[in-house]
């Protein structure tokens, strides 16, 4: 992503040379082209932001699209996104997130966060990584093979770092979670909740039937419906 401070329009411009030799297409214009390209600098008249990639990473575009002016983040500039077909770009189908309730590290539990930062900071300190991260922040210049083999390095280390300070917080019993699973919880505490009702010959509240609802569960004819 690009703010060039100008268009493309223009041959003999700074950025239609560096498109020129580089073979970098502008995502949007491929997608929408040129004719009524608004503004993307509100005290501007053209198209300044651009989003540029290979032709092998346009193959992977679903679509792309230009913001409003204050939509999303706030700024003079509007937003650009491109939509990517992930399962293509990588070659093979993408692994989803992992869903929260089975991850080790939950930021919701201030003593796990306080010895998470203590491990990591062990980490970084044993693997040099703060001062690896310093001194390639202060690399000028084209990158070469080295350069890069060495931000390779310190990002495997990083890694590493995180997993071990995770690992470190040990192995809560936690439940695995799966869809599955809470429909049978949820279909379980609809039925113990409506036996529940019978018993006290109270009304079902309109949030049980909710519930129902939810997980197509049948609602007792025999019930009436509190407002509650």
């Amino acid at each position: 992503m690009l703010d060039a401070n100008e268009s493309n329009d223009n041959p003999e411009r700074g950025l239609a040379t560096f498109l020129d030799q580089t073979t970098l297409v502008d995502v949007h214009r491929q997608f929408h082209g040129s004719i009524g390209e608004p503004a993307t600098y509100n005290r501007g008249s053209c198209k300044i932001d651009h989003i540029l990639c290979t032709q092998g990473f346009l193959d992977c575009v679903r679509s792309c699209g230009i913001e409003a002016f204050g939509e999303g983040l706030d700024s003079d500039h509007r937003g650009l996104f491109v939509n990517v077909d992930a399962s293509k770009l990588f070659k093979e189908s993408t692994l989803d997130l992992t869903h929260f309730s089975v991850r080790v590290l939950d930021s919701h539990i201030p003593s796990y966060v306080r010895k998470y930062h203590r491990e990591l900071h062990q980490q970084f300190s044993e693997h040099n990584i703060y001062d690896r991260v310093l001194q390639l922040s202060k690399c000028t210049g084209p990158p070469t093979l080295e350069l890069l083999d060495a931000y390779e390095a310190v990002n495997r280390d990083i890694t590493k770092a995180c997993l071990a300070a995770e690992k470190a917080l040990g192995n809560p019993k936690i439940l695995p979670w799966s869809p599955e699973l809470l429909t049978r919880l949820g279909t379980q505490y609809y039925w113990r909740k409506l036996q529940s009702l019978k018993m006290t010959k109270k009304n079902i509240p309109r949030k049980l039937c909710n519930v129902a609802l939810s997980l197509g569960c049948p609602i007792d004819s025999n019930f009436s419906l509190s407002l509650a």
